[in-house]
């Protein structure tokens, strides 16, 4: 078996990666962009399931320099209901310090590590915002790596 081999995915190798990862600091994580709405209308008591997506794009400032958009997409329906009770839309842009500017592979790696960067303060700002109206809470699950 050729050890050498590169894998097939087109991934940066795992020491490529964990090289570019060590070298990276987080700058900051701010929200530029939230919408929710609840229609009271569509709201039945009883529980009923949430359905969420989550998007990340990447805008390189330069060698040094990214800035990740995370956007995530809910949407609550009751189980008695065929509408949707509650619409959340947010993105979050997190930016670092990178150690050399990363290519479309070792983004398309960092990706999923940058959601779940976001993914505390996207779950929080949900439920704080979705208590504050007169619906049910809606608490996203857990994202783990």
């Amino acid at each position: 078996m050729d050890t050498d081999a590169k894998p097939t995915t087109g991934l940066p190798s795992r020491e490529k990666y964990n090289a570019f990862v060590s070298g990276l600091e987080l700058r900051s994580i701010v929200l530029e962009s939230c919408n929710v709405e609840f229609i009271p209308e569509n709201y039945a008591a009883g529980g009923g399931a949430i359905s969420f997506k989550s998007d990340v794009a990447f805008d390189v400032l330069s060698d040094s320099l990214l800035d990740a958009l995370v956007s995530v997409r809910a949407r609550a329906k009751p189980r008695a209901a065929h509408k949707m009770c509650t619409k959340f839309d947010c993105t979050y842009r997190l930016s670092y310090v990178v150690p050399s500017e990363p290519d479309g592979a070792m983004l398309e790696a960092f990706s999923r590590n940058v959601e779940i960067n976001a993914w505390p303060y996207v779950r929080e700002l949900m439920a704080s915002l979705t208590q504050r109206m007169t619906g049910p809470t809606l608490l996203l699950p857990l994202r783990k790596g």
